[in-house]
């Protein structure tokens, strides 16, 4: 077996291919992780919202986000969101280059009691 060349010439490329695919990964996922690569700047909210303010949003979104716009749990922050009395469902997405657009859907009133209850 170690004197037959080529099997290990074959073990040897398979070798070096493995180690150059981790080196590569490893390189890939430290970059992407770097917070100065293409940090989340903005918070983009698409539709007019009529129970909800701009400040509960941005409260709710910088609560949980956490990493670059590539890292970012968009799940986490679609789950804060939908915690916000007013609203019913939340989509994200992510708008390159360094920016989330969230779309809200407010829950609407059914009735009013003698004015002041819902």
């Amino acid at each position: 077996m170690w004197d037959n060349h080529k099997f290990m010439t074959s073990l040897a490329d398979a070798l070096i291919s493995l180690s150059v695919i981790l080196v590569l990964y490893g390189t890939i996922n430290y970059v992407i992780h770097l917070p100065e690569l293409l940090p989340l700047n903005a918070v983009q909210l698409e539709n007019q919202v009529q129970q909800v303010s701009n400040e509960e949003v941005l409260q709710a979104t910088q609560a949980s986000a956490k990493g670059n716009l590539l890292t970012v749990d968009i799940e986490q922050i679609k789950q804060s969101l939908e915690e916000i009395s007013w609203v019913r469902k939340a989509s994200i997405r992510r708008a390159f280059p360094d920016s989330l657009a969230i779309n809200l859907e407010e829950q609407q009133t059914l009735a009013r009691w003698n004015k002041q209850m819902l």
